[in-house]
């Protein structure tokens, strides 16, 4: 590590990461979110489908930005119609497209349980990708129907390769509550030179690096009774590319002000991977992206994947540890804990439900599930 330029490996990575990037212009063009059918798409009629297209189908679920909401007099059960959902393939995710009723179902199979998010996969079409009106690929289309599951439990055992894992061979044991994680902070930096604080502003809010007492990694241990330990300590040799413990800069081609979510998180990832060699997450249990800011397509304070390994926070958001938490909540397969209304967030009592917004308020643990 970090992988030749000249391998393989490389190579491909860097393909994947083509159409990836090609695939967010199109959606931006396009005006559409992520489940929905873009006016510029052909809605499939299609009923041949296959459930080996997507490894799996991984489940997005975040954190209200709700002085953005108040702010903007939107009413969060409004904004908030539940989960979103991405298609794994090898290196890169894809937006899943369906109806709305089948997106409801969708969330309807997650929470119920029959739907394992970073496990479980799903049939879309066998034109593998919705066709655009300009013919470019732009994501998988889900048949018309009712939403076809196939259960695929991957190898959990960790597989290194050259200080890497395997596309073939992921980790999926992110759900096991114990022990030491490794944790990757990735700053990023827009074209315009936005950035949230410095590198060691950011390690000390996630790793209590120069002696801040409510983190991330304080109240982790102390959910846990130090069972829980989120570590930068690393298996691998990040030397040259550490602007702080735990904390590396990476630069996007995109200015935050013009870009949505998908963009973001796509080019964020990219830029990640080109700095340091390897396909996320490679021997990371966690990998965190923190963004100055939301400037489109916003309402959230941060979003993660549900069951695996990212998850990203935008503005000031990052330096809150119950925030912190919620979103690494969702990695370990939480959902969140709707109150006595059956309202999302309305559980004022655990970390799941309303999380402490403040940067020194998070002094709140996990619920046992009800």
């Amino acid at each position: 590590l970090p992988v030749s330029k000249s391998s393989s490996n490389t190579r491909t990575m860097h393909r994947r990461k083509a159409f990836a990037l090609m695939l967010v212009d199109l959606l931006a063009r396009a005006g559409g979110q992520p489940h929905q059918l873009p006016s510029t798409v052909f809605a499939t009629t299609s009923n041949s489908y296959s459930t080996d297209i997507c490894n799996s189908v991984i489940a997005i679920a975040g954190t209200p930005d709700f002085q953005y909401l108040e702010e903007n007099d939107i009413d969060i059960n409004h904004h908030d119609s539940g989960e979103d959902f991405v298609c794994e393939m090898d290196g890169f995710t894809v937006p899943i497209f369906g109806t709305d009723e089948q997106m409801e179902e969708l969330r309807k199979l997650l929470n119920e349980g029959e739907l394992i998010s970073a496990e479980t996969t799903i049939a879309v079409t066998n034109e593998e990708f919705m066709l655009t009106e300009d013919g470019v690929n732009a994501g998988v289309v889900l048949p018309p129907g009712n939403v076809i599951l196939k259960n695929r439990r991957r190898n959990l055992e960790r597989n290194r390769i050259n200080g890497r894992r395997s596309t073939n061979q992921r980790i999926r044991n992110l759900t096991a509550h114990v022990g030491e994680k490794q944790v990757l902070v990735v700053r990023v930096i827009d074209a315009e030179g936005k950035a949230s604080d410095d590198a060691q502003t950011v390690s000390n809010k996630f790793f209590g690096t120069y002696g801040d007492k409510m983190t991330m990694k304080s109240q982790f241990e102390a959910c846990s009774f130090g069972k829980l330990k989120i570590s930068n300590n690393y298996s691998i040799d990040l030397s040259n590319h550490l602007e702080a413990p735990g904390v590396v800069d990476v630069n996007i081609p995109l200015k935050l002000a013009e870009s949505n979510r998908l963009q973001v998180r796509t080019a964020s990832i990219n830029a990640a991977e080109e700095k340091l060699g390897i396909e996320l997450p490679g021997p990371f249990h966690h990998v965190v992206f923190v963004v100055e800011g939301c400037y489109t397509d916003c309402g959230w304070a941060g979003y993660a994947y549900v069951n695996s390994w990212f998850s990203i926070f935008q503005g000031q958001y990052y330096k809150m540890a119950g925030v912190q938490l919620h979103e690494f909540g969702h990695n370990l397969n939480l959902a969140h804990s709707g109150g006595k209304d059956g309202k999302v967030y309305t559980d004022h009592s655990c970390l799941m439900g309303n999380p402490l917004y403040g940067d020194d308020a998070g002094a709140m643990c996990f619920n046992p599930a009800k």
